[in-house]
């Protein structure tokens, strides 16, 4: 709808520029929290030296003094998370629009509940738009982060001791687990969860208090 009132051409219609393209010089993407991005590439002034540009200035400004306001006086409109993170994670707001969500709702409380009775003084964080994070008592690096907002699954990633496990071990849980070395000091297991069959609730149970225990090996007090 910019685009077109904008009235911009393609590079490929504009005269002298023929050959660069047809794509919309007139970009749109929704960003982080209520902030909405424009991109425009201009090539000349009289593009944008127009009543419509100047209309579009003005409704911008408007829009980003209205959403500073609305920071101060009410946060939670623009960041949930900061305000009841976990209101906000076990929700349905955040998910990339557009796209179906294919993971089953009720599976990360039954994980948050598997991973307490693996650590029973378990503190979650939730603080951050995207994932929360698992902290264990005596460790100052976090065991695990779960991204809660992605559409493909409910996406949980464990940092733990180098070589502990091979896939062999975790390829009954979640959809194609991965152990990922990339990191010099830990490996990062990686378990995608969509329902309720991919749990697995007492090996899992088994899997995470040995992972725990290697972690703990790794990273407790006193380790780098």
């Amino acid at each position: 709808e910019l685009n077109r009132q904008l009235g911009i051409p393609a590079l490929n219609d504009t005269p002298g520029l023929e050959v660069y393209g047809n794509e919309d010089r007139v970009q749109v993407a929704n960003r982080k929290g209520p902030w909405q991005e424009v991109a425009i590439l201009a090539h000349r002034l009289s593009e944008i030296d127009t009543p419509a540009f100047r209309a579009f200035l003005d409704k911008a400004a408007e829009a980003f003094h209205a959403n500073l306001k609305r920071a101060q006086t009410r946060p939670e409109d623009v960041m949930p998370w900061k305000v009841n993170g976990e209101r906000w994670h076990l929700g349905e707001k955040g998910f990339p629009i557009g796209k179906r969500v294919q993971w089953e709702r009720g599976l990360l409380p039954r994980l948050l509940e598997l991973a307490r009775a693996v650590v029973a003084d378990l503190e979650v964080r939730w603080d951050n738009r995207a994932a929360i994070s698992l902290k264990v008592p005596g460790v100052g690096r976090s065991w695990a982060q779960w991204r809660t907002k992605e559409a493909h699954g409910l996406d949980c990633r464990f940092v733990g001791k180098k070589g502990q496990f091979n896939l062999g071990a975790v390829e009954a849980f979640g959809v194609s687990p991965e152990i990922n070395g990339h990191l010099e000091d830990a490996d990062v297991l990686r378990l995608v969860f969509q329902h309720p069959e991919h749990v697995h609730a007492d090996r899992l149970e088994k899997l995470l208090a040995e992972h725990l225990r290697g972690f703990r090996e790794a990273f407790g007090v006193g380790k780098p």
